[in-house]
């Protein structure tokens, strides 16, 4: 789940794959088909058809690109009819009557690719979010059965990262449920006291151990990437480790068939190249069925299963948790970490960063103003603002405490109450100074303003691009007016340095201009009465004026408010942009909403 650096450079070609998969396998199958070569080759050839099948079926770890994907399953699945029948025929009128070896490997590699290929449309079925609602209506037994291994975790786990992540699977259902906003049905005629008192108990010793709480939120949400974007659904289920038992064997089987059939008359590099898909799809496969015994779904699907000796020869016995081990270090090692894709299930553990007065002071500079109107007239400066003014910022650490502190208090006192007692909590922390809180202000105000230029869906409401962009020019009708004098005009060079910087550096202090500007806003007077033409930035004077009239703390009041706007925020984004928002890497947001989902489930 987590979104590197360079991510960017990754995705595009990432997208135009995957994009591109379907119409390749098509084009590729067309060939084939109408290939000029002799009859004898066509034979050969022919035999290469069920391959694109194989391909068609993607790899475990991708499914779907985007959200949206999901919704389009059946598209997927008349592709899939298609896509089979034209291998088929081309089976059946090269390869059928063909040699005995030859036919029978081609019907094993046939069947493969049917299965994979069906695996993958079903799991962008099952990753709808009507198709989550379904899977929710769970019995009680096999809620309990999913804490089997918390209660036994200490056995053979001496790695505090698989303990997150096995705590994580066990309260998995109260993300589901959240993220598609629904109940968990339980059987009525079930006893459920118990394991909801479990499940009660493992969310209070989460609570007494904040970090601990926020990494098993991250691994949960990483939990749900692979519902929505892996094939993890179908996979981990009776019908999807079959599928990974008997993939290898009937590759393998098709290999040693090919090796026995008759190759008179074959060009050495049609013979070569079945050879290399015959080897290549089984390491493959391989690997799958590996990755998958070894996940840490396996151990959920072992922890759910109705059959006690199975749980009990793989996990009482230790037998799983010695094959995950080695994988384990495997992943971890840097030819691991080249060959084992997904690896890591952090958050990305970065905030999106835009200062509105920064923005506006920025144009002063006519350097940066010149190169925004260039952009401007190619069809390019939303872009240009949005990558030269804002920026990703890795969450300063006091910034997490205050998050994990705000999720601590409100989880044991009434909702009316949390703010004030959120304060008191965090003053009574050591070693913070009144700078720290300033800065996790600027930081909070920042993330929020990025969100609503960078990211409305994941803010409530309705767009506020109009007020935003009347406000920019506001700002700049009031910096021309005044004659702000601006730093030293940057170069050619400056500005293209600061253009390709790297995206997660932003010193948050103010500079001496936005300074200056804001200490105008605050003090001018000259607005005029008519809030049409300035409404928020007489909004925002009247509120500063409250406040700094009113005889309190301005620093802890503020500290409030937009703590308060982040949870407000965060509860009332919708499920399906916290959902969309995790193929890239998540937002804050989206781990405070998780929190808040359990700490509700505790309460009921």
């Amino acid at each position: 789940m987590a979104e590197g650096p360079s991510s960017i450079v990754l995705r595009v070609p990432l997208w135009l794959a995957y994009q591109l998969s379907d119409l390749t396998a098509t084009y590729a199958a067309g060939q084939l088909l109408y290939s000029s070569s002799t009859p004898q080759d066509h034979q050969l050839i022919a035999y290469w058809a069920p391959f694109l099948l194989l391909h068609l079926g993607c790899p475990d770890n991708i499914t779907a690109y985007t959200l949206e994907d999901n919704k389009l399953w059946t598209r997927h699945l008349l592709s899939l009819v298609v896509q089979v029948l034209g291998a088929g025929y081309v089976l059946y009128k090269h390869i059928a009557g063909s040699g005995l070896f030859l036919m029978l490997a081609a019907i094993l590699i046939f069947l493969v690719g049917v299965a994979k290929y069906a695996e993958r449309t079903c799991a962008l079925w099952l990753a709808n979010f009507s198709s989550l609602q379904r899977s929710l209506k769970v019995l009680a037994r096999e809620r309990h059965q999913q804490h089997f291994y918390i209660e036994h975790h200490y056995w053979f786990n001496d790695q505090e990262d698989e303990l997150i992540l096995q705590r994580a699977h066990s309260l998995f259902h109260i993300c589901k449920r959240g993220i598609v906003d629904s109940v968990i049905e339980v059987d009525s005629d079930s006893p459920t006291a118990e394991v909801d008192s479990e499940e009660r108990k493992i969310i209070g010793d989460l609570r007494g151990d904040i970090k601990f709480m926020w990494s098993v939120m991250e691994m949960e949400l990483s939990l749900m990437y692979d519902i929505l974007y892996t094939k993890a659904s179908v996979t981990h289920s009776w019908v999807g480790y079959c599928i990974r038992v008997i993939s290898p064997l009937a590759i393998a089987a098709s290999l040693v068939l090919f090796q026995l059939s008759i190759k008179d008359g074959y060009s050495r590099l049609d013979v070569g190249i079945t050879y290399t898909l015959l080897g290549g799809a089984l390491v493959l496969e391989t690997k799958s069925l590996v990755g998958a015994l070894g996940s840490s779904w396996a151990l959920a699907f072992l922890c759910a299963t109705r059959w006690d000796w199975l749980r009990h020869s793989a996990l009482c016995s230790g037998r799983w948790h010695r094959l995950r081990s080695p994988l384990i270090s495997l992943r971890r090692s840097w030819p691991g970490k080249m060959i084992m894709t997904g690896t890591s299930r952090r958050w990305s553990g970065t905030m999106g960063q835009h200062n509105m007065l920064r923005f506006r002071a920025g144009q002063l500079d006519p350097m940066s103003r010149q190169l925004g109107n260039l952009f401007k007239m190619l069809g390019l400066g939303e872009w240009w603002d949005r990558r030269y003014y804002s920026c990703t910022i890795v969450v300063p650490e006091n910034v997490m405490e205050r998050a994990q502190a705000f999720s601590e208090r409100v989880s044991r006192y009434d909702k009316q109450h949390w703010r004030d007692l959120m304060l008191a909590a965090w003053e009574q922390r050591a070693g913070h100074k009144e700078m720290d809180r300033v800065e996790i202000i600027r930081a909070l105000s920042n993330y929020l303003m990025f969100l609503l230029v960078n990211r409305p869906y994941m803010l409530p409401g309705l767009p506020q691009n109009w007020l935003y962009k009347q406000t920019c020019n506001n700002l700049d009708a009031i910096c021309r007016r005044k004659q702000f004098a601006s730093s030293p005009d940057d170069s050619f060079c400056t500005v293209l340095k600061k253009f390709f910087r790297p995206h997660r550096h932003w010193d948050l202090k103010p500079s001496v201009l936005e300074k200056e500007l804001a200490d105008h806003l605050l003090n001018f007077e000259d607005y005029g009465r008519s809030d049409a033409k300035i409404p928020r930035l007489i909004y925002a004077q009247r509120i500063a004026e409250i406040v700094i009239e009113a005889n309190v703390d301005e620093v802890s009041l503020l500290l409030r408010l937009w703590t308060d706007f982040l949870a407000y925020a965060a509860n009332r984004c919708s499920r399906e942009s916290h959902a969309r928002k995790l193929s890239s890497g998540g937002e804050l947001t989206t781990i405070v909403w998780l929190i808040l989902e359990h700490l509700r489930q505790s309460k009921e």
